[in-house]
């Protein structure tokens, strides 16, 4: 018995398990004779067959062979399950990756609104004619001939001093016929200065060396809104009449009435009073709206400044001129009054490149602009010797377009996205989150207690 104890105690647990197993089936096969032969003595005298149950041979190779294959299966049932979650995130790291790039870019698109016309806003008009030769010019310069090269002189003086002289002899009547405007002089004609104060301003045209005299026209001050007129009561913005003794020159500008542009670098009109019988103008506008930072576009509103975006690139032509000369920078406008001048006799004063203060990191996009296009329609020649020339400007007559600059990816798709890149590659909705949060909530509850 000690041997046998012994010997007993030393098989593995995988031996003694099948030990086991066929001490118990020779025990239950012992059973299953004695009830057949119990059976065979007692039986009836109709004959059956009694099926018997299959043997099965548990020995102990075939439960070794089952075991490995179990383990085997496993392991492979645990390779797959690696293999599928490292697919699908690497998957959801790639997709929200490329999600994130397009949203943390801040680019823009454009939704471009085509707006019939109903209400209409009116553009600025800028009438610019020379500056007559005043005798009083004598004073600065005792020895320049009045008749010939005092005008080419008048950029030496200073603007304050300009502003006094007197324009060509040349009448303007500018008119608005549209009852809906409001006058300043409620008995008053519908005069374009009945409406709103002309804007004085002086120009240097460097192409023709001359300093010219400038009439804006329903020029919009900062803060207050545009005035906009019916689309239908009139076919014209402006009817303008020039009456003019002599052959004198004429700049036109249509432009956005929060602006004052120079001569030059506007869309200008030049013409001679005895050489034009009249002019017909016509005129369209676009509309952009524009994104501020982060968005590419980085726009800023302007909307405190004097002409719009205009200020910043003025303010920065007058600061760099400012610093290498003392001079008005040649390619500004002057609006107010000021000692210096537009060049200094005797010295040469580079002034800085014209394209420079307009980059956009000097000075941002403004969010609301007002693109004016002028289109020249007709021009007719005069054939008789008269002192009147007719200026017609036209309204729009097709539709306005509005280009809207929005996000290319807003923040409430770029949520959507992310949590969809969930449930594509993990199959994890808001309900499998509120179960889980609840077991967990409850699992610390009941463990807190």
């Amino acid at each position: 018995m000690s041997l046998q104890t012994s010997r007993r105690f030393r098989l593995k647990p995988s031996e003694l398990k099948i030990q086991q197993t066929l001490v118990e089936r020779s025990k239950n096969e012992k059973r299953q004779s004695h009830v057949e032969n119990d059976f065979q003595l007692n039986r009836p005298s109709l004959d059956f067959v009694i099926y018997k149950p299959t043997e099965y041979n548990f020995n102990s190779k075939n439960i070794d062979d089952r075991e490995k294959s179990k383990t085997k299966l496993c392991h492979y049932s645990y390779q797959a399950k690696l293999i599928s979650w490292l697919t699908a995130t690497i998957g959801l790291i790639w997709q929200i990756h490329q999600v994130s790039v397009i949203y943390f870019d801040f680019k823009t698109r454009v939704d471009i609104e085509i707006v019939p016309h109903q209400n209409i806003t009116m553009p600025a008009l800028t009438i610019c004619t020379d500056l007559m030769a005043h005798p009083s010019i004598l004073r600065y310069f005792p020895s320049f001939n009045l008749s010939k090269d005092a005008r080419d002189y008048y950029r030496y003086l200073r603007p304050s001093k300009l502003l006094e002289f007197p324009a060509e002899p040349v009448k303007v009547d500018c008119r608005t016929p549209f009852p809906e405007l409001i006058k300043i002089d409620p008995s008053g004609t519908d005069n374009c200065e009945n409406f709103v104060a002309p804007r004085v301003s002086l120009h240097y045209n460097w192409e023709t060396n001359r300093v010219i005299r400038c009439n804006t026209y329903y020029y919009q001050e900062p803060g207050k809104k545009p005035m906009e007129v019916i689309h239908g009561n009139a076919k014209d913005f402006y009817q303008v009449r020039l009456f003019s003794q002599g052959n004198h020159s004429f700049a036109i500008i249509v432009h956005n009435p929060i602006e004052i542009l120079h001569v030059i670098e506007a869309d200008t009109f030049h013409f001679w009073s005895q050489q034009t019988l009249s002019i017909i103008l016509s005129t369209t506008k676009v509309i952009t709206h524009l994104l501020p930072a982060p968005y590419r576009t980085d726009c800023v509103p302007y909307d405190d400044q004097e002409f719009g975006r205009l200020s910043c690139v003025y303010n920065c032509r007058i600061k760099q001129a400012i610093r290498d000369c003392p001079i008005w920078p040649k390619d500004v406008p002057v609006t107010k009054n000021t000692d210096l001048p537009f060049a200094v006799e005797g010295k040469v004063c580079w002034a800085p490149e014209r394209h420079y203060c307009s980059q956009k990191f000097l000075c941002k996009a403004q969010c609301i602009n007002h693109w004016y296009t002028t289109t020249l329609i007709s021009v007719t020649e005069k054939r008789s010797n008269s002192n009147l020339t007719r200026l017609y400007v036209r309204r729009p007559s097709g539709a306005e377009f509005v280009y809207n600059y929005g996000p290319r990816l807003t923040q409430i798709e770029f949520i959507c996205y992310t949590a969809s890149c969930f449930g594509i590659w993990f199959g994890i909705s808001v309900t499998d989150m509120l179960r889980f949060s609840l077991h967990y909530g409850t699992k610390r509850f009941v463990a807190h207690s």
